[in-house]
């Protein structure tokens, strides 16, 4: 029986809530087209009943949120989300009974999803551990956005975020050691306005506590790494940009934790920073 991919979303974030990494990409109005690859297949087969397989193309743990616009399918799909895939790894398996090749096309043009990197069942927050600033030593930089900001950092995923202001081309550091899940660097559009939301550059790193760390608002074929590369603290990771939803070229850097439902930001410290709640205009240096 011949086997259908699926579109499948995955979900990352930045500044705000966005959607990236996936098969398809919404298109913004008037604005050229962005394909963010995902590094995922979903596909489905008719077997009597709807065979389902995930294959996780990424270096990483990762997870899938299955969804269906039908209500019996996606109770079906309850049982068994968040789908984990460990790093280079496929999952397959079966929901419903008996059903015909009609009920089937049906089903299949349903399904959706959001696949996130990390695990939710494994992860352990390491809330002592002080992160190294992103950024040069020797220079001071000026904070555009804290924890908790009205502007964009007030959703449960990007609260903890901060906004460096930076020059484009300036060097990002990685903050914390760990290994490159996922990177984008092919856009070259940004501006103030919602509607450059997917066309940000970004890299995120998994670590060893199994959180990640996501940079923001890169340069065009700014990337300095390469997916499953091994990172160190301090390690020169990417150039600034003014890439996606911005109204300056900075750096956005934020902290998530994977979670059953979704990845959640949570507060972290900076070396030389403890427990400090960023707040616009502050300057920050190490």
């Amino acid at each position: 029986m011949s086997k259908h991919t699926i579109p499948i979303l995955i979900l990352y974030y930045c500044t705000v809530f966005i959607s990236g990494c996936n098969l398809w990409s919404p298109q913004s109005q008037g604005l050229p087209p962005i394909n963010k690859p995902s590094y995922l297949d979903l596909k489905t087969a008719h077997k009597g009943h709807v065979e389902i397989t995930l294959v996780n193309h990424l270096p990483v743990d990762r997870y899938v949120i299955l969804r269906s616009s039908i209500d019996s399918v996606q109770m079906s799909l309850d049982q068994v989300n968040p789908v984990i895939l460990s790093s280079a790894d496929s999952v397959t398996f079966s929901i419903l009974g008996k059903i015909d090749s009609l009920t089937y096309n049906s089903i299949k043009s349903s399904l959706s999803g959001s696949s996130f990197i990390g695990n939710p069942t494994t992860v352990n927050p390491d809330t002592s551990y002080l992160y190294t600033l992103p950024v040069k030593k020797g220079r001071s930089y000026r904070i555009l956005q804290g924890q908790n900001a009205s502007f964009t950092h007030n959703e449960i995923h990007n609260t903890y975020a901060v906004d460096f202001a930076m020059t484009v081309g300036d060097t990002v550091f990685a903050a914390r050691g760990g290994t490159v899940a996922y990177l984008f660097e092919e856009s070259s559009l940004g501006g103030n306005n919602r509607i450059y939301l997917s066309y940000s550059n970004t890299v995120m790193i998994l670590h060893e506590d199994g959180t990640v760390g996501q940079y923001s608002h890169l340069k065009k074929d700014g990337v300095l790494v390469e997916i499953g590369d091994r990172v160190m603290a301090g390690q020169p990771i990417a150039l600034s940009g003014n890439t996606g939803y911005v109204s300056g070229a900075h750096l956005h850097f934020t902290i998530f934790k994977p979670t059953e439902r979704e990845a959640v930001s949570i507060f972290f410290s900076f070396k030389g920073y403890e427990n400090k709640r960023f707040v616009k205009g502050d300057r920050v240096s190490h």
